[in-house]
């Protein structure tokens, strides 16, 4: 019987040679680089929409709450340019305090005042119609001007203007 004699086989091994692995990591270093740059400006835009709401939001709220102390008012004192004061529940007197909206108490304490993050740069108070001669139901129109603080987004003068019935009483 003659023995078979196996011979050793050559084991070939496909592999990628260094230069094909340098191609293929600098095709995927030129797409991770132009995806970054995407990513970048989505967060940018992201970050200045949030800007943009935050501004809008806090004008939106100032001026509610303001309209709100108007219509529920016992009565309203002097309301010309910046200073609205009104009488009722919780008294007090709205006004522009340096870059913020702020309402303080018959004491001069702030008890509302609106963010940091936005500058109020106007806010007037203005003497609408009236729906009689003695100034019972008259209306007042609300302007508010404002920017975010952070001058980088480039969000000024985002403008709020709303009108505040004084319902049925008249105006001191």
């Amino acid at each position: 019987m003659s023995k078979l004699i196996k011979q050793p086989q050559l084991k070939t091994h496909k592999a990628f040679s260094i230069l094909e692995t340098l191609v293929s990591i600098s095709i995927v270093a030129i797409i991770m680089i132009m995806l970054n740059g995407v990513v970048l400006n989505l967060t940018m835009i992201s970050q200045r929409s949030l800007a943009r709401s935050t501004v809008r939001e806090e004008l939106t709220s100032m001026g509610a709450l303001l309209v709100n102390d108007i219509r529920n008012a016992d009565s309203i004192g002097t309301c010309i340019g910046s200073s609205c004061t009104v009488y009722g529940k919780q008294s007090g007197t709205w006004q522009l305090c340096s870059a913020s909206i702020c309402k303080r108490d018959t004491n001069g304490q702030v008890i509302t005042i609106s963010i940091p993050e936005v500058q109020i740069t106007g806010f007037t108070i203005e003497q609408g119609f009236s729906t009689s001669n003695n100034l019972t139901q008259s209306n007042f129109l609300i302007t508010i001007v404002g920017s975010h603080a952070n001058s980088n987004y480039n969000i000024n003068n985002m403008l709020r203007q709303i009108s505040a019935s004084t319902r049925n009483y008249g105006v001191q």
